[in-house]
């Protein structure tokens, strides 16, 4: 099977439990729920990017952007949990 089937099926499964977990009462449910978007992004940026090919500097380029989007979100998230409950 070649690597882009591989983290398609992958991916699928993600997408799953994704769904599962989305559906069901469990109490850390949203935590499980990140972290699983995050193993799937996680998963198309290695499966599907081919970065592993190309030359270090572009590497360093998706590296500084994977980390500013993750600041972003994580900036966003503490605003969310700092403010006061109206």
């Amino acid at each position: 099977m070649s690597a882009r089937l591989l983290s398609y099926l992958g991916l699928l499964a993600l997408l799953g439990v994704s769904i599962a977990l989305a559906t069901s009462r469990l109490p850390y449910r949203d935590i499980l729920i990140m972290l699983l978007a995050g193993a799937q992004a996680l998963g198309v940026l290695l499966g599907f990017t081919r970065l592993q090919d190309e030359s270090p500097l572009l590497r360093l380029c998706a590296l500084a952007a994977w980390f500013f989007v993750f600041l972003l979100l994580l900036l966003t998230l503490l605003d969310l949990l700092t403010r006061a409950p109206v």
